[in-house]
């Protein structure tokens, strides 16, 4: 049985009754016959995951919406599978791509998580940090979420879009984050947000998008913000950033839109 690691092909994949083979499987159409394995055992956790979630921010009593949410699976049932929850997509092996690092196939675990104005209360969880296959976590104008960004997000190594703005988070912007080296954007604006602006996180390589405007956060810029060199836009207004602007910026070749208004920057003194 072929690891979901070795495949390197674009096959139309259906999944087969359980009843026709001994465990899950997805099995490709085409010739040679290719098997790829649900990851039973990972869609269990993450099941977990997104039950506490649920309790810990106001779902049962609080959400808009709640389809699919507070179903807990059991391990050996024949029906492990996270589909049809409101807001959560799953990784599928159509279109499957392959992670550098990655073991197992990652089929069936949970890819994204999209939350909009659904009336979340309490704050977001560190359990969130298991979701080890997440790769677009949207959780957006939630008025009632307050606490702070879980540092545990950093060890979700497959993230690539982070979207929490238009909340009430608060504390400062985990260093731990700069672990996510296939961030592309991150967007945590319209909150209460204090501290410095990691130099962890200025400098990730494939960073496309920092919108970090209409917080709390303080110090200077970070000098190491010219080594993001895949920036386009970059929005810091509204804050109480201070210092000179680091001539790193300069090196931002990719750099298309910088909003800086609304700060207390000086001027840098000529030599």
């Amino acid at each position: 049985r072929a690891r979901a690691s070795t495949l390197r092909h674009n096959f139309t994949w259906e999944k087969i009754d359980a009843r026709d083979v001994a465990d899950r499987t997805l099995i490709a159409s085409n010739e040679p016959v290719e098997v790829l394995e649900l990851d039973s055992e990972g869609i269990f956790c993450d099941s977990e995951v997104l039950d506490e979630l649920y309790e810990a921010a106001g779902g049962p009593t609080e959400w808009r919406v709640r389809t699919g949410w507070g179903r807990p699976l059991e391990p050996e049932s024949d029906e492990l599978q996270l589909t049809g929850v409101h807001g959560v997509s799953v990784r599928t092996a159509v279109g499957l791509s392959y992670v550098d690092g990655s073991t197992g196939s990652g089929v069936g675990r949970v890819m994204a998580v999209s939350l909009r104005a659904n009336l979340l209360h309490g704050k977001l969880i560190p359990a969130l940090g298991r979701l080890v296959w997440l790769v677009r976590l949207e959780i957006i104008n939630h008025p009632h979420l307050r606490g702070g960004i879980p540092p545990e997000l950093g060890n979700c190594a497959q993230l690539e879009l982070l979207y929490l703005f238009a909340n009430r988070l608060s504390g400062g912007i985990p260093d731990e984050l700069g672990k996510c080296r296939r961030l592309k954007e991150l967007k945590i604006q319209l909150n209460r947000l204090t501290g410095s602006l990691p130099p962890s996180v200025c400098s990730l390589p494939r960073l496309t998008h920092l919108h970090a405007q209409s917080n709390q956060l303080t110090g200077e810029v970070p000098e190491t913000i010219g080594r993001a060199a895949s920036l386009q836009v970059c929005h810091l207004g509204s804050n109480r950033l201070s210092g000179t602007l680091p001539r790193s910026f300069g090196a931002l070749r990719a750099l298309q839109r910088l909003e800086l208004f609304g700060n207390e920057f000086t001027r840098s003194e000529e030599h």
